[in-house]
């Protein structure tokens, strides 16, 4: 599968419908986690609709070679 965006015109005399932009092709698979301090672990979903999670972990897996993984962190803990 290929990830990417799909982009709309905002005018109609921009152009006609939506096209596709391809950001990275061959993507095996994208694994999106949520850190829950409450919970001291990850989650699957974040369905808490008042905060924000402190950390979002993604994996993205290619075909070839190691997977990628990072984790951005939404949240500042003060020093």
């Amino acid at each position: 599968m290929d990830l990417g965006l799909t982009r709309k015109p905002q005018t109609e005399e921009q152009g006609g419908g939506e096209t596709w932009f391809p950001i990275l092709h061959n993507v095996q698979s994208l694994q999106i986690r949520y850190f829950d301090p409450r919970l001291n672990s990850w989650v699957d979903r974040w369905t808490d609709t008042v905060t924000l999670p402190r950390l979002v972990r993604l994996v993205l897996t290619r075909p070839t070679g190691e997977p990628w993984d990072t984790i951005i962190a939404l949240g500042r803990t003060p020093l």
